[in-house]
């Protein structure tokens, strides 16, 4: 393959597809330079925004939760952690992970182990609307209690490194 260059930056005598493979590579490509048509199925998903909040408080409750086929209400249970948030679009989807640390008493007994739930949630943003995230706790009779960041007992353990958290992402 003859190759010549022209004074104006050209190359001629260069055929679509003539470089050998590994001349190209991701470093030698301008930023933008490749667009979604030409990803390969599936790759894609952009995170537009997340938005973390997070609690070291102790929380002794035993407000009854629904224990039935429902959907959770706001006034059932009690709230641990609450985060408002804005979607930048409204044909994003929103992934909200949560994670509550907590310890159990029943009839003024404590279990002094710890437990963690890791929730998750994913749902289409539908506009652009601002709205409020949060996740409750609750029991399912009022002789239990479910103490969050902490064991069963009400004594503070760990410091802030016990706490329970939530994380929204919003994704394109």
């Amino acid at each position: 393959m003859s190759l010549s260059f022209s004074g104006h930056g050209v190359i001629a005598g260069l055929a679509v597809g003539g470089l050998p493979d590994g001349t190209v590579d991701e470093d030698t490509l301008a930023n933008n330079a490749v667009g979604s048509g030409k990803l390969a199925s599936g790759v894609g998903g952009k995170v537009l925004q997340a938005v973390w909040t997070n609690t070291s408080t102790v929380t002794s409750t035993n407000t009854v939760f629904g224990w039935d086929d429902t959907l959770p209400q706001r006034s059932e249970g009690t709230e641990i952690l609450s985060q408002s948030f804005t979607p930048q679009s409204a044909s994003s989807n929103i992934l909200i992970q949560a994670k509550i640390n907590y310890g159990l008493s029943v009839n003024a007994r404590a279990y002094t182990e710890m437990e963690h739930i890791n929730l998750q949630w994913y749902l289409a943003s539908g506009n652009t609307d601002v709205r409020t995230y949060s996740a409750r706790v609750g029991t399912s009779g009022t002789s239990y209690y479910i103490r969050v960041n902490t064991g069963g007992e009400t004594t503070h353990r760990f410091s802030t490194a016990n706490n329970s958290n939530m994380l929204i992402t919003e994704i394109a």
